[in-house]
């Protein structure tokens, strides 16, 4: 028991930053469902707009010149996973990385405990 919730916390500890963040460097594809041409765009601003739009998820922010003459923010109805992409920032809206933290931060149920173990069927059941 006590290695299959170290296992979660290992797996937790290096995968949630990935996901939650991007970051610089990092673009999404799929699930866009608007972009929009900034005159004077920043990161910050492209994140602002996906928060203030409840169907946003997270948010994918190009500098100019690299989508067109202005930067370019699209916005996402799902979390796509992160790729490397020079030029760009992405990240999720804050709704959904707060999410994110407090199911890191809760324990398991016990319906996700029966299905750890038996996806590492070499711990006792």
């Amino acid at each position: 028991m006590r290695h299959v919730l170290s296992l979660i916390a290992a797996i937790a500890a290096c995968s949630t930053p990935a996901i939650a963040q991007g970051g610089e460097g990092h673009a999404r594809r799929g699930a866009i469902y608007d972009r929009v041409d900034m005159d004077a765009g920043t990161v910050q601003a492209c994140s602002a707009l996906c928060d203030r739009d409840d169907r946003c998820a997270a948010w994918s922010y190009a500098r100019a010149g690299l989508m067109g003459p202005y930067p370019q923010c699209a916005l996402l109805s799902a979390p796509t996973t992160p790729i490397a992409q020079p030029g760009h920032t992405t990240g999720l809206s804050t709704a959904l990385a707060d999410r994110v933290a407090s199911a890191a931060q809760r324990p398991l149920s016990e319906r996700e405990l029966v299905a750890l173990r038996a996806t590492y069927s070499r711990y006792p059941h």
